[in-house]
């Protein structure tokens, strides 16, 4: 049996923690910390300019970055874009 009252995408759950928490930390790595509506933020202005620059549902992009905030907010702008996030992590 599925679940789909549980089931939602990740760039609808970003928005609910957005409106919840703004402020909440989202993330953190060794530089800095990101709140819930920088993360939001950020990942929608990304996204859009994916799409701007023509990139269409289905497309792949690959990330090459270490464990760090910009790996996590790319995550979360593929699925705004409609594309897949593959990642190839620095040594």
């Amino acid at each position: 049996m599925i679940h789909t009252d549980v089931i939602a995408p990740i760039p609808t759950l970003l928005k609910q923690h957005t409106a919840l928490r703004p402020n909440d930390i989202a993330f953190v790595d060794e530089r800095k910390a990101v709140s819930y509506s920088e993360v939001d933020s950020r990942t929608a202005h990304l996204a859009g300019h994916l799409i701007e620059a023509g990139v269409t549902d289905g497309d792949r992009m690959v990330m090459y970055l270490d464990n760090c905030i910009e790996a996590a907010e790319g995550y979360l702008v593929a699925p705004r874009a409609g594309i897949v996030a593959t990642c190839d992590a620095t040594s």
